[in-house]
């Protein structure tokens, strides 16, 4: 097992895509069940989600460099 640091670019990509597709699925998972204010239920999935894809962004620009 090799730490992230230690991975190349292409390996911290896929790592990086199916670990978020499965923290995303989680987090509108939490965030459908979640009986509370409409900024856990609604805007933080969204942060998170457009965070992710420009870190994917990111990661895709720098492993095809």
């Amino acid at each position: 097992m090799r730490l992230y640091w230690n991975l190349s670019d292409r390996e911290k990509f896929i790592r990086s895509l199916w670990t978020g597709i499965l923290a995303l699925l989680f987090l509108y998972f939490a965030a459908y069940t979640y009986e509370g204010s409409l900024f856990i239920k609604l805007y933080l999935p969204v942060i998170v989600t457009i965070g992710m894809l420009i870190s994917l962004i990111y990661k895709f620009r720098k492993y095809k460099k």
